[in-house]
């Protein structure tokens, strides 16, 4: 594929994530999480009141829930054209990416199943929401998977390519590492650690929207463009030697 059809795949991918983002923001209203000590009651009530735009939402976020799959086939593309000795990695890679998409697809079902009946008596409607709220926060190991592959190319002595710069496989790294931190949300309702805290929601999303997102599109992007501009001046190049012979 050419610099400029994966560019396109770039921005399916940012597209994507943006409506994801936005549709859980403001369709749904489920980001930023509720409180985990919210009652069954309370959240049951939101279900009754707000169940059609709750599954429209998850209608929606299913819909894009794939679209982190294009970024990572081009990724993966420009590992396997670093050689042999980073096949394995771009194969990691590739699975870490796919996998994510049912990372954001499950959590989004849940939703929409929690809504899609929204009479249930309350227990079962809270039980059915933490399940939804537990799996997105918890279950991001698959993005971290995709990241040790990214990084190790990234700081390996073996690679030079300017889409695998050092500083971004660090960066990438310490995303990791913050994005570790979501598991702990099973084991308390309250403080920095709850689902709605610091370490579990918005410290990860802001390290995987600056220490991987965010840097990876910027890195990619530049470097298509730049190989885009090469291709078409020697296009344009061969297309006037052959108008001068």
């Amino acid at each position: 594929m050419t610099p400029r059809g994966q560019i396109v795949l770039i921005y399916a991918t940012i597209v994507g994530n943006v409506i994801f983002g936005l549709s859980a923001i403001f369709v749904m209203r489920i980001w930023p999480p509720w409180s985990p000590e919210l009652g069954d009651v309370a959240v049951a009530e939101f279900y009754r009141e707000h169940g059609e735009s709750l599954r429209v939402g998850a209608v929606i976020l299913i819909t894009v829930s794939g679209y982190n799959i294009p970024m990572a086939a081009v990724i993966t593309d420009q590992m396997l054209r670093l050689g042999p000795k980073v096949r394995m990695w771009a194969i990691f890679q590739a699975m870490g990416g796919a996998l994510m998409a049912i990372w954001l697809a499950i959590p989004a079902m849940f939703y929409g199943v929690t809504a899609f009946t929204p009479q249930r008596d309350a227990p079962l409607t809270g039980m059915m929401h933490e399940l939804s709220h537990l799996s997105f926060w918890t279950s991001i190991q698959f993005y971290v998977l995709q990241g040790i592959a990214f990084s190790y190319v990234c700081l390996s002595h073996k690679v030079d390519s300017p889409y695998f710069p050092r500083w971004l496989g660090y960066l990438t790294l310490w995303g990791c590492v913050a994005t570790e931190f979501g598991v702990f949300g099973l084991l308390t309702k309250i403080g920095p650690y709850a689902w709605d805290g610091f370490y579990i929601f918005w410290f990860p999303a802001f390290a995987f929207l600056m220490g991987w997102y965010a840097p990876i599109c910027y890195v990619f992007i530049k470097n298509l463009r730049a190989e885009q501009r090469v291709a078409d001046d020697f296009e344009e190049g061969v297309n006037e030697l052959v108008a001068n012979r």
